[in-house]
C-alpha cells in the first residue's frame, strides 16, 4: 500500500503543528537573526499607555510664556504700558491739587501745544525727592514693563554680558520714550491738567532725571533679585516671594500691570520658564 504522500506547501497535512502566520512587516523583528534590537520594556509598575512626550505647561500666568514668541512682545507691551499710563493719570486727576482738574475745560488741542511750547530750562519746581526718587521709581517701572515684553531681558542675567547691558540699553530707551509720552503726549501732563500753560512748569529736568536714575534703580533690582532673593527662595519660597516685593518693588508693579504675580522674576531667575 503507497506511504500517504505529504503536501510540503500545505500546513494543514504537515505532521508538525502549524504555527502562527507572522505579519510580513514583523517578520524577523523577534529572532536572534534581527538586525534590530528587542524594544526596552519599563520595569514592572509603570505603565507607559499614557505618557505624554512633554509637560503640560502650567496655566499659572506667572509662569505661563507670552503667545508672542518674537523679540519684543508688542501687543503686551502696549497693553501693559497703557494700563500704567492710565493709572497714573487717574491718580492726577483724583488725588492732585485742584489745578489739574480746573484746566481740563479748555481748548484740548490749543492748551496742549501751548503747554509743550513752554518746555524750557531744569528746575520746574517740585521737591527734590519728586525729581530725584518718586519720577524716577516711575521711570524703573516703564523700564520693567518693557523687559517683561522683551526676550533678551528676560533671559539674560545681570552680569558683565554684552547682552544684558544691551538689554539694558533697550529699556532705558523704551523709559524715555513713555516719560517723553508722559510728559508731552497725547495722553499726558501738558494735553490732561495743561501742566506747563505757565511757563517755568514744563523743563528738561523729568526728561532726563526719569529714565537715567530710573535705569539704575532697575540695575540694582536685578543685582537684589540675583544675589540675594534667588538665593533666599531656593531654601525659603515664601520669604523669597516676600523680598522678591520688598527689594523689587518697580519689578512687582511692572508684574501687576501686566496681570502678573507681583513676586515673579524674570525668566532667567526661574529655569523652565520662557517669558
Amino acid at each position: 500500500m503507497p506511504s500517504p504522500s505529504f503536501n510540503l506547501f500545505y500546513e494543514a497535512d504537515s505532521p508538525v503543528p502549524a504555527r502562527a502566520e507572522v505579519p510580513r512587516a514583523y517578520r524577523g523583528l523577534f529572532t536572534p537573526e534581527s538586525p534590530h534590537p528587542a524594544p526596552k520594556l519599563r520595569k514592572a509598575g509603570h505603565s507607559t499607555a499614557f505618557v505624554l512626550p512633554d509637560p503640560i505647561q502650567s496655566a499659572d500666568p506667572a509662569t505661563t510664556p507670552s503667545p508672542e514668541m518674537g523679540p519684543i512682545a508688542w501687543r503686551s507691551l502696549l497693553r501693559d504700558s497703557m494700563v500704567l499710563l492710565l493709572i497714573q493719570q487717574t491718580y492726577r486727576l483724583t488725588l492732585e491739587d485742584a489745578t489739574t482738574r480746573e484746566n481740563l475745560g479748555g481748548p484740548f488741542f490749543k492748551d496742549w501745544f501751548a503747554s509743550v511750547s513752554t518746555l524750557c530750562c531744569w528746575d520746574d519746581g517740585d521737591r527734590g525727592t519728586t525729581n530725584y526718587l518718586w519720577h524716577p521709581l516711575l521711570g524703573s517701572t516703564s523700564s520693567f514693563v518693557f523687559a517683561n515684553n522683551h526676550r533678551a531681558s528676560e533671559e539674560t542675567p545681570i552680569g558683565t554680558s554684552t547682552r544684558y547691558w544691551k538689554a539694558k540699553g533697550a529699556q532705558g530707551l523704551y523709559s524715555f520714550v513713555y516719560s517723553l509720552n508722559y510728559e508731552i503726549g497725547p495722553l499726558s501732563e501738558a494735553s490732561i491738567g495743561n501742566v506747563g500753560l505757565k511757563p517755568g512748569e514744563m523743563t528738561y529736568c523729568d526728561f532726563v532725571l526719569t529714565p537715567a536714575i530710573g535705569l539704575l534703580i532697575s540695575i540694582g533690582e536685578d543685582a537684589a533679585r540675583l544675589h540675594i532673593i534667588d538665593r533666599v527662595k531656593r531654601n525659603h519660597r515664601y520669604w523669597g516671594n516676600t523680598l522678591a516685593v520688598l527689594l523689587n518693588p518697580t519689578r512687582s508693579v511692572a508684574n501687576v500691570m501686566g496681570g502678573k504675580r507681583p513676586w515673579r522674576g524674570p525668566a532667567w531667575s526661574e529655569p523652565g520658564r520662557t517669558r
